[in-house]
C-alpha cells in the first residue's frame, strides 16, 4: 500500500480510510448501546435490529482489509465496552441483545492478528467470568446470528480457553470452570452426530470438531499445561518482525497500538505504509 489504494478503479487514501472506518466503528458502537448503560437493560427492538444487522452485513461486500480495518478499529476503541455490557446482559430477557454482543465478539479478527483482542483476553479484570457466560450461553441456545455461526462462537470459546488467565476457572485448567467445559464437550460432540451437520459449512464444521479436540485435551493434560503451553507456542509466533519480508526478531514496539513489533527502525518504516489502516491507540 502507498499514501492511496485502488478500490474498483477509483484511489482513495488510506487516511481517509483510517478515519471511515473509526466513524463506522463508533456507529456500530452506538448502535449495539455501548455507549448507554440505561437503554442496554432493555432488549433491542425489532427496527433496532434490523438496523444493526444491515450495517454488520453491509461490510460483507467491502475488501477484507476494509472490514478488518473497521473490526480492528471497533476492539480498539470499543471491545472493553462490548464485553462489559455483555456481562450485564440476560439471554433470557435480552435475547437480541445477548446475541449481537456475541456476534460481534465472533466477527472480530482472530488475536494473532488482532493486538487488541489479545490485550483484552489477557486482562483478568476485564474478562472475569465472561467465558463461563458465553460458554452457558453457548449451551443455552443462544441464536447464531450470521455471518457467525456454531463454529464462530467455538473460535471464541477457543480463543478465550486459550489467552484467558486459566486462574479465572474453578479448577484452575481453564479460564472455564468444570461443569461448563464438560457440558460444552458433550454439546460439540452432539453437533457433529446431528443429522444434516455435514451440510453446513466446513468453517463451522472444522471449529465445532476443533473445539471438542481442544476440550479433550484440556482434561487430558495436568494442570493448565494445554492452556499454557499453547499460548507459549502462539506468542512464539509474534516474535518474528512486523516487516513479513524480514525474518528477524522484533526488538521494537508499535507506540501507539502497542501490538506491533519489529526488529528496528528501518523496518518500522518500511511496514507504516500496510501497518497504519489498521494502527490505534487501544481505549483500554
Amino acid at each position: 500500500m502507498s499514501g492511496t489504494i485502488n478500490i474498483k478503479g477509483k484511489n482513495y487514501s488510506i487516511e481517509g480510510l483510517t478515519k471511515d472506518a473509526v466513524g463506522i466503528a463508533q456507529m456500530l458502537a452506538e448502535k449495539a448501546r455501548l455507549y448507554d448503560a440505561v437503554a442496554a437493560v432493555r432488549d433491542l427492538s425489532a427496527e433496532d435490529d434490523k438496523e444493526i444487522q444491515t450495517q454488520i452485513h453491509a461490510q460483507l461486500i467491502l475488501p477484507d482489509f476494509i472490514i478488518r480495518a473497521e473490526y480492528m478499529a471497533f476492539a480498539a476503541n470499543s471491545l472493553h465496552l462490548l464485553g462489559a455490557r455483555l456481562r450485564h446482559t440476560s439471554l433470557q430477557y435480552q435475547p437480541k441483545l445477548f446475541a449481537t454482543y456475541v456476534q460481534i465478539f465472533t466477527i472480530l479478527p482472530e488475536p494473532k492478528l488482532n493486538p487488541f483482542l489479545r490485550k483484552y483476553l489477557q486482562d483478568k479484570d476485564l474478562v472475569q467470568g465472561l467465558g463461563n457466560q458465553i460458554g452457558r450461553a453457548f449451551l443455552d441456545g443462544v441464536p447464531w446470528r450470521k455471518p457467525s455461526g456454531p463454529g464462530h462462537i467455538c473460535t471464541l470459546l477457543m480463543n478465550m480457553l486459550i489467552w484467558c488467565d486459566p486462574s479465572l476457572g474453578d479448577d484452575g485448567k481453564a479460564c472455564i470452570d468444570t461443569v461448563v467445559r464438560e457440558g460444552l464437550f458433550k454439546k460439540t460432540k452432539a453437533l457433529q452426530e446431528t443429522r444434516g451437520f455435514e451440510n453446513i459449512d466446513e468453517f463451522q464444521r472444522m471449529e465445532v470438531a476443533r473445539c471438542n479436540g481442544m476440550l479433550s485435551a484440556i482434561e487430558e493434560l495436568p494442570d493448565s499445561l494445554y492452556v499454557t503451553s499453547t499460548r507459549q507456542h502462539l506468542l512464539g509466533q509474534l516474535d518474528g518482525c512486523g516487516n513479513l519480508e524480514c525474518g528477524e526478531d522484533a526488538t521494537l514496539t508499535c507506540s501507539r497500538c502497542k501490538g506491533a513489533r519489529y526488529c528496528g527502525r528501518d523496518c518500522q518504516t518500511e511496514a507504516w505504509k500496510e501497518h497504519k489502516l489498521f494502527c490505534f491507540a487501544p481505549a483500554f
